[in-house]
């Protein structure tokens, strides 16, 4: 456990001299963001009432203020490229869940869970993987489970390495989701959908103000749901959370939030990726996906991805004086999950030399010949895991505003302490085995008989502590410059015992205990460093242009305690690598039109990631040492056209490259030199606008595009040959219309994959696509009161 009260006492003694600073400043800065002289010696200040001021929230996001404490200023004054997805967009769109509103950002894929990591939820940025990057009101979401949005306000997305400001990790960016608090008003909100699928969705929104500073909200939700196409998957879920909050309006602001997510859902693998043809005996260099019917599943009637998430965050903010306000934020979360999926795959072809053996699967797939039927294989575990986790959080942050030696000055000083533990759980069958073979055009959701018995368990914990500080030097009004370093230290261990094994040699398979148990494991301790600096000009208030660049570490072995196989790599050629850093420079831009209503962005941007490393579905290490780095650039619209009129685009361009692949291989490496990475397609674009036709008819489309990408490459020494799987490029049109039937009381339609394309994938492995869902419809209506 991790001992609160060492930072508290630093938390104080910064603070001490936040105080101090101040006193013959001059000035302060007032909560409009003007520099206003402060009361001479010995002269009193004149106290104001607070204010509290409720609205519609902009169209602007760049006139928004993030969500996150230690940024405190509006996106528009933020010095690196931030997307987001508000509320608005999200109940426009029908957003049901975290990997539905990342659809709007240009440069994220979903790639598939393996090896106990997250299923669903396992994103890449920029092609970076960014697993253990998901916040939720600022904090980290430890848990390995879907994330629902009915308790979501909005979704945010910083690009760029965002050490300095989250933590380890975070190479490419973070993506950090807000919770719905309590409000002063007093509201019921019902909202319910029925759709193909099938689909069925219900939530309640209820706030309550019970005092003059004091408000009750909660919000429930259920969901019963199958992917229209996609024979086998589903999820049935539901989730309450209630909240409080104390002091609204005033100084000082207390919230306590708690969340309870169950889901119990049967997950999707896909399809299989294979050669696209045999030359010779020999499959060919280039993959895809199988030519089969997209609604294909290939699991069992056991497959299940059963997860419980409880979450309990405790949020304080005062306003210590005019110049100075203090962020306490708080959570303990508790998560279990009980999984067993089901991989499929049409092999035949070997590796090293790429010759198909006679009858194989790949082999019968691809002869020509009808009457060969090709029969896949059902991979994956042959028992479900459990996981048992837990972790706890808490940030205090310092913002003062001050002036010093006749300059502004923002500066932030803050103590980030965290421990989590998590306890795996293995098991082997000595049951009836999972039915292997399975027809690949026809394939049938078999039963069977296993009988599941514990062999080994994984305790992991780690630690972390980090101080961070930042300030901002305005010297000029229009004028500044940032800089802010995040000195972190962290520590893990794991260690795996051992109960005994299966004998799978005879039937039926017996267990063979190991007497005693045995124990291995392995320890990292890690000094991180997380610096930034930016340099920005603001000739007005509706501009601003910037350059920054940034740093972002995590131990080389990752900081993956609760969803990894093996946490803490025990290879030594890992262990001895200096942590993995990710480095970017950036120039930006962001401009405000027609009074600050629509806004405007372009940023070029270059990230390198070193001493990274990449692993297979058995969370073996393949690569280590590995260094990318992608250049690009990304241009956004959001805001109103018009009064009616409200468009949220955006676009990217990523050139990628591999500067080493980071193989043990030198001739691999060589061959892969400058070859474009995996996940990371080189056009994307997203674009959502609505139009209120009348004053109670809202029509609303979008677009969602991105370029084939390779998902998995290699060399095959034996025929001088770059091998590549690829995903073809993706293309959604969706459409919405809203009609208000009265006050408070609207009908909606949602219509998505219009085209009904049945090539568009949702997530990618390397050797697995999972197909979109076909043309889907939903209805819903939504009563506020």
């Amino acid at each position: 456990m991790i001992d609160f009260s060492r930072p508290r006492v630093s938390h104080l003694a910064m603070l001490a001299m936040l105080a101090a600073a101040p006193a013959h400043a001059g000035e302060l800065v007032t909560p409009e963001g003007d520099w206003t002289p402060t009361a001479a010696a010995g002269q009193t200040a004149e106290t104001l009432p607070t204010v509290s001021v409720t609205g519609a929230a902009p169209a602007n996001n760049q006139k928004r203020e993030t969500a996150i404490d230690r940024l405190p200023q509006e996106i528009q004054d933020t010095p690196q490229t931030i997307h987001v997805i508000n509320e608005e967009t999200l109940q426009q769109q029908g957003v049901t869940s975290l990997e539905q509103a990342l659809r709007n950002v240009p440069g994220v894929t979903v790639e598939i869970g393996e090896g106990g990591a997250l299923n669903g939820d396992q994103f890449r940025i920029r092609g970076f993987s960014s697993q253990t990057d998901v916040t939720q009101d600022g904090l980290r979401d430890f848990g390995v489970y879907t994330r629902d949005t009915w308790n979501t306000e909005s979704v945010e997305v910083f690009l760029g390495p965002s050490g300095e400001t989250f933590g380890r990790g975070n190479f490419a960016g973070t993506i950090n989701t807000t919770s719905k608090a309590p409000v002063l008003d007093d509201f019921v909100t019902l909202h319910g959908e029925l759709g193909l699928g099938p689909h069925a969705r219900t939530t309640a929104d209820i706030n309550r103000k019970i005092g003059d500073t004091t408000a009750l909200r909660l919000n429930l939700m259920y969901t019963d749901s199958q992917p229209v196409d996609r024979d086998g998957p589903e999820s049935k879920r539901w989730g309450i959370a209630p909240s409080i909050g104390f002091g609204l309006g005033t100084d000082t602001e207390l919230t306590v939030g708690y969340f309870h997510q169950e889901d119990n859902r049967v997950p999707d693998y896909g399809i299989p990726v294979v050669a696209n043809s045999i030359n010779g005996g020999v499959a060919s260099a280039d993959s895809g996906p199988v030519d089969v019917d997209s609604g294909n599943w290939y699991g069992g009637t056991l497959d299940h991805d059963d997860t419980v998430a409880d979450v309990l965050t405790v949020r304080l903010s005062h306003q210590a004086t005019p110049w100075l306000k203090v962020h306490n934020d708080s959570r303990v979360g508790f998560y279990t999950r009980d999984f067993l999926p089901t991989a499929p795959s049409c092999g035949g072809a070997s590796n090293t030399t790429g010759v198909v053996t006679a009858g194989s699967c790949l082999a019968n797939l691809l002869d020509g010949d009808p009457s060969t039927v090709p029969v896949a294989s059902r991979g994956g575990p042959s028992s479900p895991t459990y996981t048992d986790q837990w972790g706890v959080q808490n940030i205090t942050t310092g913002i003062a505003d001050f002036t010093l030696g006749g300059m502004k000055n923002q500066l932030i000083l803050g103590a980030d302490a965290a421990y989590e533990e998590a306890i795996r759980k293995g098991n082997g069958n000595i049951g009836e085995a999972r039915p292997s073979p399975v027809d690949l055009y026809n394939p049938s959701k078999d039963s069977w008989s296993p009988n599941y018995v514990a062999t080994n368990e994984r305790n992991s914990d780690s630690t972390s502590f980090a101080v961070f500080a930042s300030d901002q030097i305005w010297f000029t009004e229009q004028l500044s410059l940032l800089g802010g370093l995040r000195f972190e230290r962290y520590s893990a261990s794991s260690t795996l015992t051992t109960f005994g094994a299966v004998d799978s040699t005879v039937s039926p398979p017996v267990f063979v205990p190991a007497v005693p148990h045995t124990s291995t494991g392995a320890e990292i301790d890690e000094t991180l460093w997380s610096p930034r600096a930016s340099l920005v000009w603001e000739p007005s208030e509706n501009q601003t242009y910037y350059i920054s660049w940034s740093r972002a570490s995590e131990p080389a072995t990752g900081t993956t305690v609760g969803n990894s196989t093996n946490p803490v790599s025990t290879t030594e050629a890992v262990q001895a690598l200096e942590p993995t850093t990710s480095e970017t420079f950036e120039i930006g831009g962001k401009l405000n039109f027609f009074g600050g209503r629509l806004g405007t962005g372009l940023t070029v941007f270059q990230v390198e990631r070193d001493n990274s490393k990449e692993v297979d579905d058995s969370d073996v290490i393949t690569a280590s040492g590995q260094s990318i780095r992608n250049r690009g650039l990304e241009l956004s619209l959001t805001g109103r056209l018009t009064d009616a009129w409200t468009v949220q685009a955006s676009y990217a361009f990523i050139d990628s490259e591999y500067l080493d692949f980071g193989n043990s291989s030198a001739i691999i490496n060589e061959k892969m030199e400058g070859r474009e990475v995996n996940n990371v397609p080189r056009n994307a674009i997203n674009i959502w606008t609505s139009y209120d036709v009348l004053a109670d008819l809202t029509l609303g489309a979008g677009v969602r595009y991105h370029d084939e990408m390779f998902i998995a490459q290699s060399y095959r020494a034996a025929t001088d040959e770059i091998t590549y799987a690829e995903a073809p490029y993706y293309l959604a049109v969706d459409a919405m219309a809203q009609y208000r039937l009265s006050e408070g009381v609207a009908v909606q339609v949602n219509g998505y994959n219009l085209f009904d394309r049945d090539d568009n994938y949702d997530q990618t492995r390397g050797n697995r696509l999972v197909p979109a869902a076909g043309r889907t419809l939903i209805f819903s209506t939504t009563a506020t009161f």
